[in-house]
């Protein structure tokens, strides 16, 4: 049974069969201009093929990620600083909270809110192992950041980690 007829998957992220690599970054600090920068990120409401990239609060949380699926069935897979193999799962796996308010918000990204993600662990060969949820990791995003696929260098993103 495939990770996508699993119903226990929708529940949790899983490591993308094969070895997939991350698509690379898309903020300025790597020549990509006019990626947008917006608060809040609603993932019902994004270009399914689009990147995304965020930033938490300790240096180490930077997130890669790409919106794939269909409209129907909306997938999110994330990488940890591009590294490695990555994770997949339902959009709705992509949590804002907020502790102040008690309110959880599933398949949205919002800045001053917290995410809630599993541990990635990497083994020498970068293959990834994700933790239980006793392990995960919860911290605000701090920059959001989105390239849709009709950006000049959106292509250039996707290719950036194939040619390394």
């Amino acid at each position: 049974m495939s990770q996508d007829e699993n119903p226990e998957q929708m529940l949790r992220f899983s490591v993308i069969d094969g070895f997939e690599t991350s698509p690379g970054r898309i903020d300025e600090n790597v020549g990509i201009r006019g990626a947008l920068k917006p608060k809040r990120i609603d993932l019902r409401e994004t270009q399914i093929g689009s990147v995304i990239q965020f930033y938490g609060i300790h240096p180490d949380s930077k997130y890669n990620c790409l919106l794939s699926g269909t409209e129907d069935e909306r997938k999110i897979k994330i990488w940890l600083k591009g590294r490695g193999n990555g994770a997949i799962g339902s959009i709705d796996l992509m949590i804002s909270q907020s502790f102040r308010e008690s309110t959880l918000e599933k398949g949205v990204l919002e800045l001053g809110k917290n995410y809630l993600l599993p541990t990635f662990w990497y083994d020498s060969k970068n293959n990834l192992a994700l933790s239980d949820f006793m392990n995960y990791r919860t911290e605000p995003y701090r920059e959001l950041f989105v390239l849709t696929p009709d950006h000049p260098q959106y292509r250039d993103v996707l290719e950036k980690n194939k040619r390394n």
